[in-house]
């Protein structure tokens, strides 16, 4: 199945306004979904700003990006190219077309799956 960037990010903005928690996967730390925006997602942090921060569209699209480059990324390269990247692997690793796999933490696009 092709997927779009556009059916991606209406993917994670239909996740994110069902689900309104994400554990990190590594540190488990908590992120809270504010509001969900066609620029973005707000998000509380464990340990963050009060009023939360903006995960922009322009993020989960360098994620994608990678993604669609490598079909596997550890989430430390995620760190070196992407704000916010343990809420957005997080986010990425509920979706049905990922499988994460743990040690060293990766997210995969599965098979039968192709982004472009």
């Amino acid at each position: 199945m092709k997927i779009t960037f556009e059916r991606f990010w209406k993917d994670v903005r239909r996740l994110c306004n069902r689900k309104r928690v994400f554990c990190t996967v590594r540190l488990h730390r908590i992120n809270k979904v504010r509001e969900v925006r066609e620029d973005g997602i707000w998000v509380i942090a464990e340990g963050g700003k009060k009023s939360g921060d903006l995960v922009e569209v322009e993020f989960f699209n360098k994620a994608f990006e990678l993604i669609k480059s490598h079909r596997i990324i550890k989430q430390t390269r995620l760190v070196k190219d992407v704000k916010r990247s343990a809420f957005i692997f997080a986010v990425c690793s509920r979706l049905r077309y990922f499988r994460i796999h743990t040690n060293p933490d990766e997210l995969e696009l599965k098979q039968g799956y192709e982004f472009y």
